[in-house]
């Protein structure tokens, strides 16, 4: 039961960071800041990331500690990508 809940909202999560993965592509195609495409890829990852998260209960072969090193990397990639987009302002 609290599988499919931890499930639907990672449902939940994915499509709200691909609307802002959306949001910040619109916004980038009309300023061309530097600060709004390190947002862009920075939300893109977090769709990766969790989709990797959730990679075993699609794919069962998959092995999961390969699936959490490889989501804790793409997760220091967003931290560190929040960082540029937050200090590139106004570029």
């Amino acid at each position: 039961m609290i599988e499919n809940i931890g499930l639907i909202l990672d449902i939940v999560v994915i499509a709200i960071a691909l609307v802002l993965f959306l949001i910040s592509w619109k916004a980038y195609k009309k300023s061309h800041l530097k600060s709004i495409f390190f947002l862009l890829l920075a939300f893109l990852f977090f769709v990766i990331k969790k989709v990797l998260e959730n990679a075993n209960k699609i794919l069962p072969n998959i092995q999961k500690e390969s699936l959490d090193f490889t989501a804790t990397v793409i997760e220091v990639c967003i931290l560190g990508l929040f960082f540029l987009a937050i200090t590139k302002r106004g570029e």
